[in-house]
């Protein structure tokens, strides 16, 4: 009997998601591989087990894996929005990955930073070479690995068998700057809006985001001609266009 064209359509459908898993299951592996083959150590030097990998992860902006002991966890991470690879020292909370703070207050606990602050901290004559570790080929990016790892081992090994202790450095310092420059919001509403909805806008921003300083900034909509009217007999900048509704500024 022949396929009704429904059918066809859902067996169509049916391979196109087994075609889709199956490239993502390729590429997991290829990213785990490419990242085990530089911090294998972790697993026979320190006990360490990968707990996760993924190579859409953050709406595809990273491809990750997660080394995770007793007490911590090392995050490995391909950011395609920083054209490098990174990796994260964490400090586990109750024996689990704590979620990554988006702000960080005079009073917050610093349980996760980049391997670089630490690195640096104690070479920083290595500030250069750090900064050149960029790119995303296949060749940059075990470059870069075989870099990183290299520096974990010499830098951070009393991170990576669980001593903290330098987190408590680096945590006066984000507080110090968090005193100096408290995170902000800033939310973007149309200049033809009404008083009512940008306070209403700046009020729900506020209670999704206690403790952060909301600033509410105004827009012109761009003209039929795509230019904003009265953009530049108001010397407007890049910060009076909204950036997807808003922006954050907080320190890295």
């Amino acid at each position: 009997m022949d396929e009704s064209e429904q059918e066809i359509k859902r067996r169509k459908a049916r391979e196109q998601r087994a075609a889709s898993k199956a490239r993502r299951a390729a590429a997991d592996q290829k990213w785990r591989d490419q990242v085990d083959a530089h911090f294998h150590f972790l697993q026979t030097e320190y006990g360490y087990q990968i707990v996760k990998v993924d190579s859409r992860a953050t709406g595809g902006w990273e491809s990750i894996v997660i080394y995770q002991s007793e007490r911590a966890a090392v995050r490995v991470s391909n950011n395609l929005e920083y054209d490098r690879a990174e990796v994260s020292l964490i400090r586990l909370v109750d024996g689990a990955i704590p979620p990554y703070p988006i702000f960080f207050f005079q009073d917050s606990t610093l349980d996760q930073t980049l391997l670089e602050n630490v690195v640096l901290r104690r070479a920083p004559e290595l500030r250069t070479r750090y900064s050149s570790m960029k790119g995303r080929s296949d060749e940059q990016l075990d470059a870069t690995l075989a870099f990183l790892a290299e520096v974990a081992r010499g830098y951070a090994s009393d991170v990576l068998g669980g001593d903290f202790s330098i987190f408590e450095e680096i945590q006066v310092e984000r507080r110090e700057y968090a005193r100096k420059h408290p995170p902000k919001i800033t939310v973007y509403g149309s200049a033809s809006g009404s008083a009512d909805q940008l306070a209403q806008l700046a009020e729900e921003t506020q209670q999704s985001n206690p403790g952060v300083e909301v600033e509410v900034r105004t827009y012109i909509p761009p003209t039929s001609g795509g230019k904003a009217s009265g953009a530049q007999d108001k010397g407007q900048d890049a910060d009076d266009r909204p950036p997807f509704g808003f922006h954050s500024s907080r320190p890295k």
